[in-house]
């Protein structure tokens, strides 16, 4: 089987939105037990190669700070002073696409 580089990068765009969506909806005993995992795969995406997977990744900090604050506290510590901007310019955005009611207003690719 073959697969192509767009179905590799659509994958892992679509897993760091549905993390995402996780992080917001579900509840606390759900995640917690998995912070440390989710941070890692946060930090992960925010440092990938396609630009798409890193903007949604940026969107998922949003999310992990929201949840665990101090997780996220750290997650921003390690970042790049590049990587720091880029995250905090993505705060803005990410909060006007939740505004509606907590739901996500664009899910689709």
């Amino acid at each position: 089987m073959v697969v192509s580089i767009n179905t590799i990068k659509t994958t892992k765009k679509c897993c760091v939105m549905a993390l995402t969506v996780a992080l917001r909806v579900w509840s606390n005993g759900l995640l917690e037990r998995h912070s440390t995992a989710i941070s890692k795969a946060v930090h992960a995406a925010c440092n990938d190669r396609d630009p798409d997977v890193r903007q949604e990744a940026r969107k998922g900090f949003w999310a992990l700070q929201a949840r665990f604050k101090i997780a996220g506290e750290k997650l921003m510590r390690d970042f790049d002073f590049q990587s720091r901007k880029r995250v905090e310019k993505m705060k803005d955005l990410v909060n006007s696409e939740w505004e509606e009611g907590g739901t996500m207003q664009r899910l689709t690719l």
